[in-house]
């Protein structure tokens, strides 16, 4: 760990200068590399989803400078850092997907779960308060927790975006991770990692048969829907 780069990275994490022009230098890219060397690895990385359009790093730098500028700035920060690390875990995790056409496609199961744990070393070195520290590992392991929830009544009730549902799965955070904080508040606070997340995602995702399955504008749209029924019914 080269505590020097690292601290370089924070401080540039800090700002609101975009990651993805930073990192478009050489000096930018070997910064990051030199301070977290398992980012080295997102850097060209295809994702072969049908969920996304963008190599790894380029999806990681647009979710991080995607954050809410609006946002206090102590969340913003912290958002920030938790957007740089939200995927990191993706190539340790990939698993090929059999389809239809024969073409190459991944699944990244688990990818949240490791990203924590690639994240945590480095946010222990860097931040002073534990709490912080286990605040940012929950935005890195929850950002996709509500992923599966639909805004649709033909869907199982299961997989609907309702309160019931949504509290079901914080219930299940809270179980599987004891010691992060998983307050409403707090998940209220990680949709706004998960909408940037969504906002960097293909435009349009087809089913194989050439019908549409997914549009980034209802991503989007349900992480908003998300916030709100935490906001205005669990908090």
């Amino acid at each position: 760990m080269n505590k020097d780069k690292l601290r370089q990275l924070f401080t540039f994490l800090a700002t609101d200068e975009s990651m993805e022009a930073y990192a478009g230098t050489e000096e930018g890219k070997q910064l990051i590399i030199s301070a977290v060397p398992e980012a080295e690895t997102m850097f060209g990385y295809e994702q072969n989803s049908p969920w996304h359009e963008y190599e790894l790093w380029t999806h990681t730098a647009k979710v991080l400078d995607g954050i809410d500028k609006r946002l206090n700035k102590e969340l913003y920060e912290k958002l920030r850092i938790a957007a740089f690390f939200h995927d990191i875990g993706k190539p340790d995790t990939a698993m090929p997907k059999k389809t239809t056409d024969g073409s190459k496609h991944y699944s990244f199961p688990g990818h949240a779960d490791q990203s924590a744990l690639i994240a945590e070393p480095y946010l222990r070195e860097m931040l002073q308060d534990p709490a912080d520290v286990e605040e940012i590992m929950f935005y890195i392991a929850a950002h996709d927790l509500f992923l599966n929830l639909r805004d649709d009544e033909k869907e199982a009730k299961r997989l609907q975006i309702n309160a019931v549902n949504i509290k079901r799965l914080m219930k299940r955070m809270k179980e599987l991770y004891p010691e992060m904080p998983c307050r409403p508040l707090d998940f209220f606070r990680m949709m706004y990692l998960s909408q940037s997340d969504a906002a960097a995602h293909k435009r349009i995702v087809y089913e194989p048969d050439g019908t549409v399955k997914d549009t980034r504008r209802d991503m989007i749209h349900r992480t908003r829907m998300i916030r709100t029924i935490i906001k205005e019914e669990l908090m």
